[in-house]
């Protein structure tokens, strides 16, 4: 997408047996640019709009599947075409995640390792799908805070005999087969300790060449296959603009001192969190700006801290999370909510109850917020 990935994403695909006459570039978008002249982001996260052109591409030539880099090619963004709808969907990251967790699984078998011996990785706010393909395949699973700085450090040190690593423990040694997180990040194996979307791209386009030939499906198939097998993990991210960065300050801290909320002391300093959240009970809280984690049992969070970049994690009584975090980047406010079902029809009161969550704790008008997709405020002259 404007960007460095084409001779290397083009070669990687050649390598998995692509061939050459089924690979099509968008053409307009296929050489660096510094000015992104094509799209109004370059970031193929934000959906559509960053696809159009290569959905105008993939329509004229009878493509079934859309690759799609960043302009450094460390994230891979994907789309299929759905005879159903007579369209494409576009994967988010964490359906992505599923695919590459099922596809790692085959893989592993296929060369019979010892899956007791393999784990995976992924980012505190991804969803947890990796969790359950492990828990039922008898793997291991790890989470960690976001950036690929943590699961990269954890991954490399797997490889010795003997390390440690802030919370976890390893005396042999242990192979992580594949690490992710929800913004479409992920990494392979132990090629590249970061996330890459050369790599990403070939393992996709092998594994939907596989499912075609092998057993006639397409990639949005085999996802239902396994939600089926592994429970439905419900996501739902998004953010809110900050048009005033202090007010992120003042938003956690209001949300640390809520009027009415449960009482907690963390080194001395009094905190009180919602207890209930669009008329559902909060049972437990993270905050990782101050180590608070009621879930353990001398309620201290087992992942690190930082005041500095605070994460803060609502565990639902109807099973749903919610998470509040900041941008690292970026002027915005993100939260990421998930919840884990044995049914496929769930989705609708999921993102009902999410949009009154959101609605309440974030209180967009009250903070000067602006919701993702809602027009900027007109500017002072």
């Amino acid at each position: 997408m404007h960007g460095v990935g084409t001779p290397f994403a083009t070669e990687a695909l050649r390598q998995v047996g692509v061939p050459d006459k089924q690979i099509v570039l968008v053409e307009s978008q296929a050489k660096p640019h510094p000015d992104f002249p094509t799209v109004k982001s370059p970031n193929p996260e934000e959906g559509r709009e960053a696809f159009a052109l290569a959905i105008k591409t993939a329509l004229t030539n009878n493509s079934t599947v859309i690759l799609a880099n960043d302009p450094d090619a460390d994230r891979l963004a994907v789309a299929e075409w759905n005879p159903k709808k007579d369209d494409f969907c576009i994967f988010n990251g964490n359906e992505l995640a599923a695919l590459f967790g099922w596809w790692a699984v085959t893989l592993a078998k296929e060369r019979q390792l010892d899956l007791s011996k393999c784990y995976f990785l992924y980012s505190t706010v991804s969803s947890s799908i990796l969790k359950s393909i492990a828990a039922k395949e008898g793997m291991h699973s790890i989470d960690t805070l976001t950036g690929f700085k943590w699961m990269g450090n954890i991954a490399q040190k797997m490889e010795s005999e003997y390390t440690a690593h802030d919370h976890v423990s390893f005396r042999e040694k242990r192979k992580v087969l594949f690490a992710f997180e929800e913004a479409i990040g992920f990494m392979w194996y132990n090629k590249v300790y970061d996330k890459d979307g050369v790599s990403a791209a070939a393992i996709i386009a092998d594994m939907a060449r596989y499912l075609m030939e092998k057993h006639g499906q397409r990639l949005l198939e085999r996802l239902q296959e396994i939600y089926k097998t592994y429970g439905y993990h419900y996501t739902n991210n998004s953010y809110v603009h900050v048009l005033d960065l202090k007010q992120v300050g003042r938003f956690f801290s209001d949300i640390q001192h809520y009027k009415g909320g449960n009482e907690f002391t963390v080194n001395g300093k009094t905190f009180r969190y919602p207890s209930v959240v669009a008329g559902v009970k909060v049972d437990h809280v993270r905050d990782l700006s101050n180590g608070l984690d009621t879930r353990q049992a001398d309620q201290k969070a087992t992942l690190p801290t930082s005041s500095v970049s605070p994460i803060i994690t609502f565990y639902f009584a109807n099973q749903a999370t919610l998470t509040v975090r900041g941008s690292g980047t970026e002027p915005k406010l993100k939260w990421y909510s998930q919840f884990v079902s044995d049914k496929s029809d769930a989705v609708e009161g999921f993102n009902q109850f999410v949009e009154q969550a959101v609605t309440e704790l974030l209180r967009p008008s009250h903070y000067g917020f602006r919701r993702r997709g809602e027009p900027k405020p007109a500017s002072k002259i």
